[in-house]
């Protein structure tokens, strides 16, 4: 290798840094924007996850019964009916009845924030910059106390604690993107 390629690999790094750096800047803010609403809107928040979810598996169960109807005559239709049906149920019953919905996505958020806490841990473990693994604990170790929280409190206050909690959870995931970007602008 010569020294004008090093030199090319070095300036397409530098880019390729400085880009992730100004994405995790936006992404960031983003999320703290969202996090600030969720906050000032805690039941709104919740409503609204509740009913992007009862939509989004309308959604899938109608691709999975058409995959099914498309698939007519094969061993796996059956299965695929059942599935899409299984869907549609569910998005149907989380948009007619919303607060069970809620209480049911209160376990689930909680759920995936102590799994997102364990995840983070594994990326600190992987971490190369200590600080960077600090950040990644840190944010690790809140959503984990997050989860467990809203598990603690299930299935009272789920609407309430959903939309605060996703919004502590928004501002601190900005806030680490931010940083981490920042770390990664330094280091650029």
């Amino acid at each position: 290798m010569n020294e004008n390629s090093k030199s090319d690999l070095s300036v397409d790094l530098n880019l390729f840094q400085t880009k992730v750096a100004k994405w995790g800047t936006i992404v960031g803010v983003a999320l703290i924007l969202l996090g600030i609403a969720s906050l000032a809107f805690p039941f709104v928040t919740a409503l609204a996850i509740e009913i992007w979810f009862g939509i989004t598996f309308l959604l899938v169960g109608t691709i999975l019964l058409t995959q099914a109807w498309q698939n007519r005559g094969h061993s796996s239709v059956a299965f695929e009916m059942i599935w899409g049906l299984i869907y549609l149920i569910g998005g149907g019953v989380m948009l007619l009845m919303p607060l069970d919905g809620i209480m049911t996505m209160a376990l689930i958020l909680g759920t995936v924030f102590v799994l997102d806490g364990i995840g983070r841990f594994a990326l600190a473990a992987k971490a190369f910059a200590t600080q960077r693994r600090g950040l990644w604990l840190f944010d690790g170790s809140i959503s984990i106390l997050l989860g467990g929280l809203i598990l603690w409190n299930w299935p009272g206050d789920s609407a309430w604690i959903i939309g605060v909690l996703v919004g502590i959870r928004l501002l601190l995931a900005g806030l680490v993107a931010i940083l981490v970007s920042n770390l990664i602008r330094r280091a650029a």
